[in-house]
């Protein structure tokens, strides 16, 4: 007995693709945005819909608060200050430019300063 396409849900009689368990055909496991062939890329998920990197951090990724570039590595902390997300190294003292992820600093205004300008 045949699976069926998790997407289009037509039984599949040759070759089959396994993402997350789900079965596709090759043709169906696309980028939900752009179509192109996911298999071998990585893959982002947003509301239920398969994305490769390139528009998944055009459409649906956040972005860094500084560079305003997506937050989309893979096993990497960001930081969450004040209701937006930075790159580790774009979340830096306003005076030495060090990184202030894990540290303690001060804040005057929108300006962030590291305990060693203050």
């Amino acid at each position: 007995m045949p699976e069926n396409c998790t997407k289009c849900d037509d039984p599949i009689r040759d070759t089959t693709v396994t993402f997350e368990k789900k079965p596709y055909h090759p043709e169906c496991f696309v980028c939900h945005q752009c179509q192109k062939k996911l298999s071998g890329k990585s893959i982002f998920q947003h509301e239920g819909h398969n994305y490769d990197e390139e528009c998944y951090s055009e459409c649906h990724a956040k972005k860094c608060a500084v560079c305003e570039k997506p937050l989309t590595e893979t096993n990497v902390k960001f930081v969450v200050y004040g209701g937006e997300q930075y790159h580790k190294d774009c979340f830096t003292c306003s005076s030495c430019h060090k990184s202030l992820s894990g540290e303690k600093f001060f804040t005057e205004g929108d300006r962030r300063t590291c305990t060693e300008c203050k």
